[in-house]
């Protein structure tokens, strides 16, 4: 009889650390499940490149634009007059001096082409290293192909470039309430977002 109850109290602490160790084991993948909502979500379409990655920190690389690919630039935009007074929107990596200089001399080109900046400020999540335009529309105006040409133009390469953000921004967010991307303001067709540099 001793015997019995022993092995049933044996049992029962196995039994009852068992229970322990799945609880243990929940609360970690629920902790885990959490810490990924909480997370920026992409913010691109997938064919886009995302630009949701790590936190910003400067790459030690430094960008600038060449005198030729400021002119080069400057001729795209502005070309035949026909772009005069578009406008651009610039948000930029926060907390990077570098990505916040290129931004500013990107911005004094569209400026010098008769472009009207609407906006310049910083987003409020990581994103990757680069360079990354998204049009807000599946087929946006014309002048936002002129700002991809431009930049294929002077040589410098985009990231991310993508086409219908708003409605995939829409799609991810009744997905997920706490996602987070490129606010695009209603009458905003695309943003150019300035990441950090990239490694060398």
């Amino acid at each position: 009889m001793k015997l019995l109850t022993l092995t049933a109290v044996a049992a029962l602490a196995i039994a009852l650390g068992y229970i322990v160790h799945l609880n243990g084991r929940i609360a970690e993948l629920e902790g885990r499940v959490a810490g990924t909502a909480a997370q920026p979500a992409d913010a691109a379409p997938a064919a886009a490149a995302p630009a949701v990655a790590a936190a910003p920190q400067s790459s030690g690389s430094t960008r600038a634009l060449s005198e030729d690919q400021r002119a080069i630039m400057i001729q795209t935009l502005s070309d035949a007059g026909l772009n005069i007074g578009s406008p651009v929107w610039f948000t930029t990596v926060p907390n990077d001096p570098e990505a916040a200089s290129f931004q500013k001399s990107l911005a004094s080109v569209f400026t010098d082409a008769g472009w009207i900046v609407k906006r310049e400020d910083t987003v409020g999540f990581a994103m990757k290293p680069g360079i990354f335009i998204f049009a807000a529309d599946e087929f946006p105006p014309a002048f936002v192909g002129t700002v991809n040409d431009a930049f294929t133009a002077a040589g410098i390469e985009l990231t991310g470039n993508g086409r219908g953000y708003r409605a995939y921004q829409n799609e991810r967010r009744a997905e997920n309430p706490n996602w987070v991307g490129f606010d695009l303001a209603d009458d905003q067709s695309f943003i150019i977002a300035i990441g950090r540099a990239p490694a060398s």
